[in-house]
């Protein structure tokens, strides 16, 4: 009897920590060390007045994430030119994580979170602009943004993708 007791009481524990393993609530993401963030850049375009060439230029780099392992990837765009910073990376150990984005509201700071998303089995750069709403400035601003991150080397065929949110401190003033 103590046997079927014991034995009963070792499947128990076994269906029990078997379980827990494979719980709904294990987290599906996990945060990865960002090595350097590089400064913004934030340009400032009056979109009613911009020649047709600029507005061809940034739709084509907007929304639009490079994942760079050679120096000869990084994107060359005239209105960002490619800093030197980006140039003396060893990319053997890591990869440059480039992205352009459009804010139509003038930018006070950007914080960036890089992870992986275990459900979608890819990375994912999600920035934060901390913008101003009360601007004064013309409706037809854009401000164009380059947003640089360094992260050990990515695995090869890695898939990052990007999301972005606005912060509006002064929403309530």
């Amino acid at each position: 009897m103590n046997r079927i007791y014991i034995l009963l009481a070792a499947i128990l524990t076994m269906a029990a920590t078997s379980s827990c393993n494979h719980s709904n609530n294990e987290d599906p993401y996990a945060e990865v060390a960002i090595t350097k963030t590089y400064e913004s850049d934030i340009l400032d375009i009056d979109w009613d007045s911009a020649e047709q060439s600029l507005k061809e230029q940034v739709k084509s780099a907007v929304n639009h994430t490079y994942i760079i392992n050679s120096a000869e990837e990084i994107p060359d765009f005239p209105f960002f030119p490619i800093p030197k910073q980006f140039l003396e990376i060893d990319y053997s150990r890591y990869t440059l994580i480039v992205d352009y984005d459009a804010v139509t509201l003038p930018i006070l700071s950007v914080s960036h979170w890089f992870y992986l998303d275990y459900n979608r089995d890819m990375y994912v750069l999600s920035t934060t602009y901390t913008v101003r709403t009360a601007s004064g400035d013309s409706e037809s601003h854009l401000f164009l943004t380059r947003n640089a991150i360094l992260v050990d080397k990515l695995p090869a065929q890695s898939t990052v993708t990007t999301n972005y949110g606005l912060n509006t401190p002064d929403i309530w003033d």
